[in-house]
């Protein structure tokens, strides 16, 4: 697990998806199934970065499927807890990792890994453990509870060339506000995969609350989304991790 890529290639590879992918999908996979309709629902409707969580027993399987099945997609892998997963999602082919946290184990073992990590912080002690190690690209989670925005703008004055994927209460409504920061480089969250349309399959409602979610960023002014946006990120707030 020796790695080819310095911090600085790591960085420029985040900063690359997350400015196309402006909100990263958190998907848990329950059925297998599931796995490549719901990727191609969300790419038809213009997310092509996903991070697949290991929160259920499918989570390798679908990350190995996809980098297999579709090339074309920029894979992570979400939920990474601590060295052993890091290995597993490695093998399994992931393209980034995402953690809800940070330990020192984790972030060391992820300097020795070809994968650039996203660590989860929720404080500015977090951050300084993650800087040490000369990680600037963080997840800050859970977002809302961490103070949201308002947080977001304190932790800019003592971490100036930091940037954040907010993740944890972000969704429809406030999705754009986290974006208007500066410090803030895309968004996570699951209100456009709703749960009732994935176990039914309806693919074609994931790929238009997709497309509306991206439109909604440029197009409506802060605060007024579509209401099904709203009443979608209410069920979805606590599947994220």
């Amino acid at each position: 697990m020796t790695s080819t890529q310095s911090m600085t290639d790591k960085i420029a590879l985040i900063d690359q998806w997350c400015s196309v992918a402006r909100i990263l999908p958190v998907i848990t996979i329950e059925r297998e199934a599931d796995i490549l309709p719901l990727a191609d629902a969300l790419a038809a409707g213009g997310l092509k970065v996903l991070e697949i969580t290991l929160r259920s027993a499918l989570g390798l399987s679908a990350i190995r499927l996809l980098r297999e099945q579709r090339p074309e997609l920029i894979v992570g892998a979400g939920t990474v807890l601590d060295a052993a997963m890091l290995e597993q999602v490695e093998a399994a082919g992931a393209q980034f990792i995402v953690s809800p946290g940070s330990t020192a184990e984790l972030l060391d073992a992820a300097l020795q890994s070809s994968l650039p990590l996203l660590p989860g912080v929720a404080s500015a002690s977090e951050i300084m453990l993650g800087y040490a190690r000369s990680y600037r690209r963080f997840k800050l989670f859970p977002a809302e509870v961490c103070g949201g925005v308002a947080a977001l703008k304190a932790l800019g004055g003592p971490f100036g060339n930091i940037r954040f994927c907010p993740t944890g209460g972000v969704n429809a409504r406030n999705a754009r506000d986290y974006l208007a920061q500066s410090n803030v480089m895309c968004v996570g969250g699951t209100w456009m995969v709703d749960a009732k349309a994935v176990r039914a399959g309806d693919w074609a409602a994931i790929e238009n609350a997709t497309r509306q979610a991206l439109q909604a960023l440029d197009a409506a002014p802060s605060g007024e989304l579509p209401r099904d946006f709203d009443l979608r990120a209410e069920r979805a707030e606590q599947r994220e991790l």
